[in-house]
């Protein structure tokens, strides 16, 4: 689920980059399609236990996570 959130968050960006330039979104396209293709997996692979209250915790699993692999 976090990866697609950030995957989700790369969509938002590259789209309105290309929109802003004027030029046909690929790159947000295809972000917001991985997005789209990892949030329904992962519905599909938790739907009973999926709750929105996760996701922050979800985060702070992730990144306290890397931080021990660095240090």
């Amino acid at each position: 689920m976090v990866g697609a959130l950030a995957m989700g968050a790369f969509a938002i960006t590259a789209i309105l980059t290309a929109w802003i330039d004027n030029r046909f979104p690929l790159r947000g396209l295809a972000f917001l399609i991985l997005s789209a293709v990892l949030t329904w997996q992962t519905w599909e692979l938790h739907d009973r236990e999926l709750e929105f209250e996760d996701v922050p915790l979800a985060f702070m699993r992730l990144v306290k996570f890397a931080l021990e692999q660095i240090a």
